[in-house]
Order: structure tokens, then sequence, then C-alpha cells
């Protein structure tokens, strides 16, 4: 009998990301809007909030939902989540001690509302008089590793016999404790909001020895006094209802909702953190990658009887400014471990390389990683900027543990492969004490009086102090622009130190720089698990089609037709090198052309929607009306009906008189979408 069973396997640390805000986009159900408003008003972060309000479906709210309890489980894995547990406790005790007396549950009120958010109190201090309103003061232990005060009071009284509310030191004064205050003139150092009621106010509370209200009253917590006290205090009391927001990364909700149309519903509860780094080298052929190194926060293995499976895919996409999508491509890598491979990988970081060449400019790469087997995901983005040719520039230094010098010529290059250097870059600069570590850089457009006399320098400096340098040559580098060091830090105890390389010319002028923080720990610092994807070889057209439809993107049509001229000229018979070639051509004006590219293919090909879409543009746009409506509807016979393809095929036979066809496709097209007002207007002149 087949076996299978899931195996989670932790292998590094999340980062935290900033927060984003969002708007409803959607009314909730009745069952979620309960949820939402009545069962974790109190717990749940400004951005679950927003982004549970824009999710569109009931699938996608349960499943957030599902995520939004498995975030707070103290014990994963298991079938019992604490959290939850208590929190709903919480709720019950709420509704049945503060309840009395008001016309609402006891959640609604502002003891249900503490009680719910930061627990039970470590003590209750209650107090009833004849001349005083009823009052409690709550004390509670905050815990200092959050970020939270280490111990904090909450004073509440009842306010015109009703429900007991919070005592704000600043909003609040001493006469709103006190039932049937009496005037009594104000002493010297009293606060200038208070009046002559508030002084008669604490003069009662201290005749009924209740110092502890009278202390709470202006502060509420060890050391904050004075005018300034109060301040603090009642800034204090907004951050301690802001607590359990604060133990949670939500940064869970982010990727679902920005990922939606890519990532299925069921991934949304199985979200991961990650750790990265970028670097953008030089590769074959002169041309510019962006490589990265992903370390997921766990990366989990399904059995099949007695081996282990993946399987990874990963989703690159290069935007603009604006947002405009510059590039998008999938990539994928299975995995089929043996139980000595799993074991292997268990006692080490996993971490996945890959890099896509680029066009110069400043891009944002988001990037979608999905485990297809057990529906993990996580998600990256950062900024890259990639400089074209011109004078001397360096990359920024690249730090690891472990290098491989000489890696054999015939093999294919691998991401953070340079020329005969293999790189297994640090994703933290995190490295044991004493211990040495290599730094990678890459220069480019060097002049020739550089790589002669040029010299590196690099320096490990801390607390203001040089405590490691090194000076080389250049032209002592197997390769002038690939610059490989060993750093000595085998004597440095375990701190945070910062690495400076430096390129100076032949007259000691420094020309270039980059530098980087780098921590030694006295922690284990896990060895590599490395899946390193294979780079395209110097030449391959490949390459040159992904420069190329880049450059097309963000309107370099000029770079663009040379690109794609060279992958066309190199696989005339690959369908995306034409179409990629075509589109150029029709953008640079030139029909005929990406006409005659395309017809030798769309004679004997069938099935392909961006060939037939393309070659129908081109033809009408070659004086080819006739021919275009050929190609149109064959497009639309593999996709369906594109509103885009519907339009132009309507101008096609209103170019050729065909009235009714033309009327027939827009119509057509309106169904679909509605609000176009062009189409409509073309319609109507039909009439005419």
């Amino acid at each position: 009998m087949r076996k299978k069973s899931s195996i989670l396997l932790v292998v590094a640390l999340i980062a935290s990301f900033p927060a984003l805000g969002f708007s409803q986009k959607t009314p909730l159900s009745a069952k979620h809007k309960a949820w939402l408003e009545d069962e974790v008003a109190y717990i749940i972060t400004p951005v679950e909030r927003d982004v549970f309000k824009k999710l569109e479906t009931d699938a996608d709210r349960d499943s957030l939902i599902v995520e939004f309890w498995r975030q707070r489980d103290p014990t994963p894995g298991t079938p019992r989540n604490e959290f939850k547990d208590e929190h709903y406790r919480r709720l019950a005790f709420a509704d049945k001690t503060f309840s009395k007396g008001v016309p609402f549950q006891g959640r609604k009120t502002e003891r249900g509302r503490i009680y719910i958010a930061l627990g039970p109190p470590v003590d209750v201090q209650r107090y009833m008089d004849i001349d005083i309103n009823p009052s409690e003061i709550w004390t509670f232990r905050g815990n200092p590793a959050l970020g939270q005060i280490p111990l904090f009071r909450i004073l509440f009284y009842q306010r015109g016999g009703g429900d007991y509310v919070i005592y704000n030191p600043i909003a609040n004064s001493p006469k709103d404790l006190v039932l049937n205050p009496r005037m009594k003139k104000k002493e010297a150092g009293a606060p200038e909001d208070w009046d002559e009621w508030d002084a008669g106010a604490v003069e009662v509370l201290t005749d009924r020895m209740l110092q502890d209200v009278i202390a709470v009253a202006w502060a509420n917590a060890p050391g904050l006094t004075g005018i300034g006290g109060r301040l603090q205090s009642s800034i204090l009391l907004a951050e301690v209802q802001s607590y359990p927001q604060k133990k949670v990364n939500d940064n869970y909700t982010r990727a679902i909702l920005e990922h939606r149309p890519v990532v299925e519903v069921s991934y949304s509860v199985k979200f991961i953190g990650n750790r990265t780094a970028a670097a953008v080298l030089e590769g074959p052929g002169g041309v510019s990658f962006l490589h990265l190194a992903l370390v997921p926060e766990t990366i989990s293995f399904e059995r099949y009887e007695d081996r282990y499976l993946a399987d990874l895919r990963t989703t690159w996409r290069l935007a603009d400014d604006a947002g405009k999508t510059v590039f998008q491509q999938e990539k994928s890598v299975s995995f089929n471990l043996r139980p000595e491979e799993l074991k292997r990988l268990q006692a080490n970081s996993f971490q996945l390389y890959d890099a896509v060449p680029v066009i110069p400019g400043r891009w944002t790469l988001s990037l979608l990683l999905e485990n297809l087997v057990t529906k993990e995901f996580t998600t990256v983005e950062k900024k890259v900027e990639v400089s074209g040719p011109g004078g001397p520039a360096i990359s920024p230094l690249i730090l690891a543990r472990q290098v491989v010098r000489n890696v054999p010529a015939d093999g294919a290059e691998r991401a953070f492969q340079v020329g005969r250097v293999q790189v297994y870059p640090s994703v933290n600069n995190v490295f044991p004490e004493k211990s040495r570590f290599f730094a990678f850089l890459q220069l480019r457009g060097l002049t020739e009086d550089l790589k002669a006399e040029g010299r590196m320098r690099f320096a490990l400096t801390g607390d203001n102090r040089t405590l490691w340098s090194t000076e080389r040559a250049l032209k002592d580098y197997p390769d002038p622009g690939t610059v490989l060091e060993e750093i000595a830090a085998d004597k440095l105890a375990a701190a945070i130190y910062t690495l400076r390389a430096s390129l100076a010319d032949g007259g000691g002028r420094e020309i270039l720089a980059a530098q980087t923080e780098v921590r030694l720990t006295t922690d284990t610092v896990p060895g590599l698990w490395v899946s390193a994807q294979p780079l395209p070889p110097a030449g391959d057209p490949a390459i040159d089609y992904v420069l190329g439809m880049q450059s097309l993107n963000v309107g370099r049509v000029e770079a663009a037709v040379s690109s794609l001229a060279k992958a066309f000229a190199a696989g005339p018979n690959v369908a995306s090198y034409a179409v990629g070639y075509a589109k150029a051509l029709l953008t640079a004006g030139s029909p005929a052309k990406a006409r005659d590219v395309l017809l030798p293919l769309a004679e004997a090909k069938d099935g392909d929607f961006d060939l037939f879409e393309t070659l129908g543009r081109a033809a009408r746009g070659a004086g080819q009306t006739r021919e275009a409506v050929t190609w149109l509807k064959r497009a639309l016979s593999l996709r369906g009906n594109v509103v885009e393809v519907l339009n132009l095929l309507g101008e096609c036979h209103a170019d050729l008189g065909e009235k009714e066809e033309a009327g027939f496709a827009w119509k057509k097209s309106l169904q679909i979408m509605p609000g176009q007002e062009r189409i409509k207007k073309l319609i109507e002149n039909l009439k005419q």
C-alpha cells in the first residue's frame, strides 16, 4: 500500500514587512461582518481588516480567517490553537462579567475590550465609597521583548451610574472620579487645566486614603511624573490596546491580496516568510543579469513511499515606476529526495538561486515562489537599478562563506556565477565569530590604465577602528573585473562590523567604493543546501529575446528591433521569437516586413493566438485587409471573444464595406465591455 504524508522543514528566519492600507471594495456577508466586528475587532491589525474587506468571495474570506488564526497559533502543527481558544474564552468571560447594567454585550464595554485585548490583569483593586464613583484599577505586566512597558495600570470609573469607562489623564480630571466634589483653591504644581473642583476632588480622594487612585489619575506607569507624565500616560493607553496587533506579522495578507490572480485560494492558508539577497552582475556576452538568492522560512516535502517530493515554481515580474510590466517569466524546479538527502537538507539552510537578463533602468522586482505539492507560497519585492554602458562602476559587495574557484569552463553558468567563480552568498551577512569569509564584487567599465595600475583595498572596521585590511593590484586578480577576496576575521569576536572595499587609481586616488555590514555571532550558522538554476550560454537567442521584449515593453523600439532580430535570425522557426520580432517591427512602422516574418509560420502552424493576432494586425497595416480578417478570425477561434481583436476585426470589415459584419463584431465587443464610447460611435456611424 502506498503511503503519503507531509514533513515540514524550518530552514530560515522570517523578515518583517511594512504594512499597507486598502479600502473596502465589496460588502461582507452577515457571518463575515460578525467575525470582523464582533469576534476579532480588538486583535485584528489594520492591514488584516482592510484586506479582509477587499477580498471578493466568501471562500477567500474563509481562507484568510484560517490563516489569521494560524499566524497566531503558538504551537503550529498540533490539533489545538491555544491562542484561538483563549480568545474565545475571553469573549465569553467579558460577555458574562461586564454586561450587567448595560444594554449591550460585555465585549463591547471598555472593560471588556481591555480584557479581551490584554487578558486577565495580574491585580484588580476596587473602590466603593459614598463620595466617589465606583472605580477599579487593573494592573498588567507587559513583555519588554515585544516593545511593551514592563508594568502599567488602567483606571476605570463608573460614569453617571452607567458603564465603567477608562480614565485618561489628559481627557479626564479628578472631579470625574468624585460624586460631589467641593471647590478648593488650586495648589502650586497642579496642572493648568485642573480647576478648583479638581482640587476639591483630590482632597476628597486624599481624605478617603485613595492614594493609588490619585497616582493613576496622574500617570498609569512607574516613572511617569509631572505634566509630561500625563501626556505619556495618555499615549500609553492607546499603545497598550494595540499590543495584540503587534504580536503578528500581517505581511501574509499583502501576499494574498497582491497575488490573488496567480495564487490559488488554497495557498492563502500556507503563506511563508523568506530572506533574500539580490545583485545585478554582468554575465555572458556582457549582458546584465539580476541574480536572486531566496531562503524560504520553511519548505515542506510530501512523502511518497520512501521519497520526499516538492515542486517549486517561481514567477518573476519586473515593473517600471508606473507599475507597467516590463518582464514576466515562470520557472520550475522539482525535488525528489531520498531519506539521506532529506537529512542533509534538514541539517542545512535551503537556498534557491536564480537569475534573469535585464535591460538598464530602475525596476521593481516582484517574485512569487509556490510549492505546488504542499500549496505553500512566499513573495519578494525589491527595487532594482541596472546601469548601462559607461564609466567605471562597482557592484554591491556580496559576502559568502563558500566559493568555488575555477569552475569547469565546459559547464553551464549558474546564478551567482561570474566567469569561473561560483559564489554562495549569505542572505543576511552573518558568520561565525573568529572565522574567515569571502567578499565578491564586480567592476565594470574599467579603463586600460585602471586595469594596469588600479589597486583594490579592503578594510574591516569596528568601534571606529580598522581591525583588518589588505590591498592588492587589480592585475593580480585572474580577471580584473571580478574581485574575490578572503576576509580574515578569525581573530574577531561576535559583534557588528563594517566591511569596505574601494578601488584606487595609480596615483592612490579613490575611484569607486562599496561597503556593507557584517555580523559575527556565537550562534551556530547552518551550512548551505543550494539549488542554483543554470543561465543560458553567451549568444543564446533566448537572451536576445528577453532583452528585446523588455525594451519593447518600455518603448525602446530601436533596441527592441535590434535584439529581437538577432533572436529571430538564430531561431526563425521559434514562434515566440518571430512574434516578438514582428511586434517590434509593427511598433517601428514596418507592418509589411512584420507580415513577411510571420506568414511562413502561420501557414504551417496551428493553435497560436499571438501569432494569428499579430499577423492580422500586420496584414491590415500592410494593406491586406481581407487577409487580416482571416487571421483575426483564426485568433478568435483559439481564445474566444477578445475585445481588442473583435474591435480590430470590426474595423477591417468596415474598411471592406461590410457593415453588417462590422456591426456584429462591435456589438459582441460591447456585450463583453459595455463602456466603450468609441465603439458605440462607430456603430452609430454605420447607420448613416
